[in-house]
């Protein structure tokens, strides 16, 4: 069988798409937020019986795989291979299919966190690491689970092995796991006598490492990481996200940490909804990514002053998100790895107790300074003014500048005068802009509500024909549907007038001389049971009757209005005979629009 159609035969597209955003059920559909564009109302639809996708605000659809490529920003063999891994489907690396650079780096690093892993496990020469491990108190099934490995003190074995098998010394170094040498040609390992954390993209696909010396020796940094590659952007992935990520949807929160140790400890502890940053400041990317599964966060940065700094980045960025921020205070321990090794069940108190970020701001500001004076009023309100004017959401801005104004017993006008004001320029998304210039004209969207009706119920081909013939559709997709309608009804209804089902019309097109129109057909179904699965059979009627009454009108205009051009033309010609004739047809159609009540 062909990759794509295994792929797709194994998944279900309501589960992939589920995972990017928060589906509803909808009669026989799932609908939600269309994430490709800002909407209010759910216009975005998956069709578990056709396993596809279509947004009815900005007209993009497709399948699994377009909805992945599209999402991810993906290009077809990249979302061949992710689907392909959460189906278990096993790809060759002989396939075509497969042959674009993004995938020959993923599987650079995935072959070296195997390497890494087994030398962990096996090598006498990482006792070192293993010891430490055991000092840390990190449990064999948390070093399995996390694929912890270990990186060789050697400054061309990682390279050698590779090679090996198979890859380049450059693909090698575009992979991140090699430095080019100063001095000369050639490459040398980046990580050596290390321990070696593998980081993966949301999918759990491999894409990066990052490294913690055990050379006490070591005069460079404790940690390093794979640099920006083609698969590894560190200010897009979140550490842990693919495991987590179930959890944080379950739970609706997300607890962040900063550290690999950290997120490890609290997986043990038995608070799995953990995810770190790893190395980098909070993003704005990456929490448009984790706000997929929950907008809720709680926060457990180090308290020390580097830790602290890098929290309130990140928090200045939720804000403006709207998101609902929690902070972690522990008791104990400068991070929640200390924590959790003292006493687990402390760090698990800690995450249930957290307090609501403002709540924590004010009550940090107000025990630095006491409202014993002027002074110390003022110095609480520029510190809490510049959170609050931080704060995405108007509604919650308002409610805390009044807590504000209540605190420091000042007007709240005179506080809002002096509030900060979020930004609030936003790119407009290009397909939203595309979608409203390419609005379609009120005839436009007549026709396709036609067709998906008939489409919806085909027994309504043989009165709607006698009111609208598929010459007065003007949309050339839409008339041809309607042609086939038709033709199906002529050919497929018994002598007794049975109309087979409306689900075989789509197998019936496809073995046509249309075939094409299949994919027309899908996404038209989906638009009927959205917008007539509920309306009985005398309300569709009605709808039927105005619809085609409308087209009529307007193609008796489109008539009246060529019958004036060429009536203009004849009298300039001076064509009696022809100036007769066309007042004559332009009277019959103006009293034809007349009876329709126009």
């Amino acid at each position: 069988m062909d990759p794509k159609e295994e792929v797709k035969t194994r998944l279900d597209i309501i589960d992939i798409v589920g995972e990017y955003v928060a589906l509803k059920p909808a009669g026989a559909n799932h609908k939600a937020l269309c994430p490709f564009h800002h909407e209010k109302t759910p216009s975005f639809m998956v069709s578990r019986d056709r396993q596809i996708w279509r947004c009815f605000g900005c007209s993009e659809g497709g399948d699994v795989f377009s909805f992945i490529m599209k999402m991810e920003g993906l290009d077809f063999p990249g979302a061949l291979r992710l689907l392909a891994q959460k189906a278990g489907v096993t790809l060759r690396r002989t396939d075509p299919q497969l042959h674009n650079r993004r995938n020959t780096l993923l599987e650079i690093v995935d072959a070296a966190a195997g390497y890494f892993q087994a030398l962990l496990r096996d090598s006498p020469h990482a006792e070192l690491a293993r010891e430490y491990l055991q000092r840390r108190e990190m449990s064999p099934a948390a070093v399995e689970t996390f694929g912890l490995g270990w990186a060789p003190d050697s400054w061309e074995a990682t390279g050698r092995f590779l090679q090996e098998r198979g890859f380049t010394e450059r693909d090698i170094f575009e992979a991140g796991l090699l430095v080019k040498k100063e001095r000369g040609s050639g490459f040398y390992d980046r990580f050596r006598n290390r321990l070696m954390f593998p980081i993966h993209d949301g999918h759990g696909q491999t894409v990066g490492f990052g490294g913690r010396t055990l050379d006490p020796k070591e005069t460079g940094a404790k940690y390093i990481n794979t640099p920006q590659t083609d698969i590894y952007n560190k200010g897009v992935i979140v550490y842990n996200l693919h495991r987590a990520k179930q959890e944080i949807r379950t739970l609706d929160r997300a607890v962040l940490v900063e550290g690999y140790m950290d997120a490890i400890a609290s997986w043990e502890a038995g608070v799995k909804n953990v995810v770190a940053v790893a190395g980098t400041a909070l993003t704005a990317d990456q929490i448009k990514l984790l706000k997929r599964f929950s907008a809720n966060f709680s926060l457990a940065f180090d308290m020390d002053a580097a830790g602290l700094a890098a929290a309130s980045r990140g928090i200045d960025l939720m804000l403006a998100a709207e998101c609902n921020v929690r902070v972690i205070q522990l008791p104990f321990g400068k991070d929640p790895d200390e924590c959790v090794r003292k006493d687990p069940s402390v760090w698990r108190t800690a995450v249930e107790s957290a307090a609501e970020f403002m709540e924590f701001s004010f009550a940090k500001t107000l025990a630095a300074h006491p409202l014993t004076g002027a002074a110390n009023k003022k110095q609480v309100a520029k510190v809490l003014l510049s959170t609050i004017g931080k704060i995405g959401s108007a509604v919650e801005r308002s409610h805390w500048l009044q807590r504000l104004a209540n605190t420091v017993d000042v007007p709240e006008q005179v506080l809002r005068e002096q509030l900060p004001r979020p930004s609030t320029s936003r790119a407009q998304p290009a397909v939203q802009a595309a979608a409203r210039a390419d609005e379609r004209e009120r005839w436009q969207r007549l026709e396709e509500q036609l067709v998906t009706l008939l489409v919806f119920q085909p027994a309504r081909v043989a009165s709607t024909v006698q009111w609208l013939g598929p010459e007065q559709v003007q949309e050339p997709q839409y008339q041809q549907l309607y042609r086939q309608l038709v033709l199906y009804y002529n050919k497929t209804t018994s002598a007794e007038g049975k109309v087979p089902a409306a689900t075989d019309f789509r197998r019936w097109l496809q073995g046509s001389e249309a075939a094409e129109l299949a994919a027309l057909v899908d996404t038209l179904w989906m638009a009927a049971e959205r917008d007539f699965g509920d309306f009985v059979d005398s309300v569709l009627t009605q709808e039927v009757a105005t619809i085609c009454t409308e087209l009529r009108r307007e193609h008796l205009r489109r008539q009246i209005k060529t019958v004036q051009q060429e009536l203009q033309a004849a009298e300039a010609a001076r064509d009696s005979g022809a100036v007769e004739r066309l007042t004559r047809q332009f009277s019959e159609l103006t009293n034809q629009l007349h009876l329709l009540g126009a």
